[in-house]
């Protein structure tokens, strides 16, 4: 579908920016969700299309779980999920 066409692209385009950068800060990276009308059947493509969450339509509530989860995941992928002292 269109949608993971798209998700693939701009994971392709960071995974490229990040072998770019490599041994140097990394850039600020975004996080992918893809949304489907039928998670069931797109979930696993939606995931290989470089989505970091596949959600169902409506989206989740957001709430301090899901906050978190998104923090984490999103600094997990900068490189940021240690701190260093």
């Amino acid at each position: 579908t269109l949608g993971s066409t798209l998700l693939r692209s701009i994971a392709m385009e960071e995974n490229e920016l990040l072998r770019e950068c490599r041994g140097r800060d990394f850039p600020r990276v975004s996080l992918l969700i893809g949304v489907s009308a039928c998670l069931e059947r797109d979930r696993e493509r939606i995931k290989q299309h470089g989505a970091d969450f596949a959600w169902g339509k409506p989206p989740p509530e957001m709430n301090s779980k899901l906050r978190n989860e998104l923090l984490m995941t999103l600094l997990k992928k900068r490189n940021k999920d240690r701190i260093d002292h």
